[in-house]
């Protein structure tokens, strides 16, 4: 079976992806509340969530439920994808 080929990240999920790296396991408010701190013009929190859920099927995030929350981890490394963008 032919591996599942991660799509490339655009700047805005290259934002999600770095405070996932840091973080380790983020749910969506997470997310919501560290880019919203440093931002003029705020996101919605279903804008996170879409973003978020289309980096699970790009490959770039899993998730597990604990309780009713969604907690996302990523499933690249970072230093892998610092590489390729280096290049």
């Amino acid at each position: 079976m032919a591996k599942k080929r991660v799509r490339k990240l655009s700047p805005s999920n290259l934002e999600i992806m770095n405070i996932v790296w840091a973080k380790g396991e983020v749910s969506v408010n997470d997310i919501f509340e560290a880019i919203n701190a440093k931002r003029l013009d705020k996101l919605r929190r279903t804008t996170i969530q879409v973003q978020m859920n289309r980096l699970e099927d790009y490959g770039w995030l899993k998730h597990k439920i604990k309780g009713r929350t969604f907690f996302y981890s990523a499933l690249v490394e970072e230093q892998k994808t610092r590489k390729k963008i280096l290049k």
